[in-house]
Order: structure tokens, then C-alpha cells, then sequence
């Protein structure tokens, strides 16, 4: 696979990359604020009352983009995954986790089934058709739930997903229908608005899906090197969501540690004005990870 999905070229792209990204983030963080505040302020009440975990609302707002977004992206699969290949996928995935020695064998019977299964009608580019994506029912919700899990690429989307899941089925039919509305279309503006600024950093997705991603076909990985560059905008904001909803509790957070790959050098006194710049921590508070299994 000698074709790379993204393009950060030089130094200065690298810089500017993560400057837009920032740019992005605060936008749709501001613009999910301002027009979707009541749907916002509901599931992190039901978190709330249902003693389950906390959000920031940034952490809601990328909830909200991953419905959305993986929605558009899979709606047309979630028929095709019937309960036995569901099973069967995630029995797979059970002993994949669980036996280094039988991982290789796993693998392999995975990319079978995932390739046979689920992955006939693999991308061939990231075009999005919206006209049948707004008719998410509450059992198609659950379906796509399924379709994630049964996959084994979304392990902790689909943790959060199910907190969604419940927090629909408390609700009315109008209720429903709001909140399904407002999510579907925060993320088509967010796809949208991507599509403007971002996609100049994935402009060889569609060339990779389109000659490429073929090859992958029988590997365990069919799925998750096929995915569309929406699927990389959400990973690319989300970063960034991410980071700023964790970044209170960080700075409140009386011991900070960084753990730095082992290609970052075998000194933690290197660049010791960097770190201090960028995340304002002493060398000190850095642990380089040897080896990573």
C-alpha cells in the first residue's frame, strides 16, 4: 500500500494543519452550542440522573458527530448483518483479544467473514448521498449499533453509543424525531463544513478507495483501511474535541505525565523548551515507553 490517505508534506503544513484544526474545533464547538444547546444540555441532564459518566460538552458534541457521521456512512450495511454474522464477528474478535498465539489465525478468518460478509459493497469513494440517510427510526439506531460492534473497529464508539441508545428509548415519538433531526443535521454541517477546510489533508482517500483499497480484500483490516475521508474528519476534529474537553482536568491535575514513544529519543532532557512551551511540563514529568506490545 504505497499510497498514503493524508498529506501533511513539510514542517510548515504540520503547523498549520494543527492550527486549523484548533480553528475547526472552537467553530464546532461554538456553532453546536449556539444552535443545539436544548439537545446538548438533555443527555448530559440524563447522564446526570442516571449516574453514569459524566460528559464535557465537548465530549457530547463528538458523540452527537460520530451518530451522525458513521450513520451516513453505513446506514445501507445494517441490513446486511444478520444476528449469526454479528455473533460470529464478535466471537472472533473475542479471541483475537484474548490469545496472542491464536491472533494470526484469527485474523485471517476475519478478514474472510468481513470481506464475504459485510464488505462486498466496500467504498469506492467518500461521495455521501443524504437522500435516504433521515430515516433513523429507533430500530435502525440499534442496527447501527450492531453493524459497529459486530465489526470490532469501534469498541469505544459503540461503549457511548449505547448510552445515546438509552436515552432515546425515554423518549416520545416528537422527542425522538427532535433530537434525531438535530444530529443529523449538526453533521451534515460538520461534513460540509470539513469538506471547505480539510480536505485538501485527505485528498488521496478517494484515489486510495478507488484503485487501492482492493487489494485489501480476504485481510482482517478491509474495514478499517476502507473507511471514507468523513470518517478522517471525525478523527481529526474529534482530536481536537477531545483535547479540549480533557484539558481543565488536566491543568487541575497535581502530577502530569507525558508518555513519549520510544522513536521520540532516548533522552527525556531533550527539547526540554518544547515541552515546556507546548504543554508547560519539565522534562521530568516525561516517561519514555520503551516498547510498546
Amino acid at each position: 500500500m504505497d499510497k498514503k490517505t493524508y498529506s501533511l508534506v513539510d514542517e510548515l503544513n504540520s503547523i498549520n494543519y494543527y492550527r486549523t484544526i484548533d480553528d475547526m474545533t472552537i467553530h464546532i464547538r461554538d456553532y453546536a452550542n449556539t444552535h443545539y444547546k436544548k439537545m446538548l444540555d438533555g443527555y448530559e441532564q440524563f447522564l446526570k440522573t442516571s449516574n453514569l459518566m459524566s460528559n464535557s460538552r465537548e465530549e457530547t458534541i463528538l458523540e452527537i458527530l460520530c451518530i451522525g457521521v458513521l450513520w451516513y456512512c453505513y446506514n445501507h450495511r445494517i441490513k446486511r448483518v444478520k444476528q449469526f454474522n454479528q455473533s460470529l464477528l464478535q466471537w472472533i474478535a473475542k479471541f483475537r483479544r484474548k490469545s496472542l498465539k491464536l491472533k494470526p489465525i484469527m485474523n485471517k478468518i476475519k478478514g474472510i467473514l468481513i470481506t464475504t460478509l459485510v464488505g462486498l459493497d466496500i467504498n469506492k469513494n467518500s461521495d455521501m448521498n443524504y437522500s435516504n440517510s433521515w430515516m433513523l427510526t429507533q430500530s435502525k439506531f440499534n442496527g447501527l449499533i450492531k453493524y459497529l460492534n459486530a465489526t470490532d473497529e469501534y469498541e469505544q464508539e459503540v461503549k457511548r453509543l449505547r448510552h445515546w441508545q438509552n436515552y432515546l428509548r425515554g423518549q416520545n415519538t416528537k422527542e425522538f424525531q427532535s433530537d434525531i433531526t438535530d444530529i443529523l443535521t449538526l453533521s451534515r454541517y460538520f461534513i460540509e463544513y470539513c469538506d471547505v477546510i480539510l480536505s485538501t489533508y485527505v485528498s488521496d482517500v478517494d484515489i486510495y478507495l478507488k484503485y487501492e483499497q482492493k487489494y485489501r480484500k480476504w485481510q482482517e483490516d478491509y474495514l478499517f483501511t476502507g473507511k471514507r475521508k468523513q470518517e478522517y474528519y471525525l478523527n481529526m476534529v474529534g482530536a481536537g474535541l477531545m483535547n479540549q474537553g480533557f484539558r481543565q482536568s488536566f491543568h487541575n491535575t497535581s502530577k502530569k505525565m507525558v508518555l513519549l514513544p520510544h522513536v521520540c529519543g532516548l533522552s527525556p532532557l531533550k527539547n526540554v523548551s518544547q515541552l515546556e512551551k507546548m504543554i508547560g511540563l519539565s522534562a521530568s514529568s516525561v516517561k519514555r515507553i520503551a516498547k510498546l506490545e
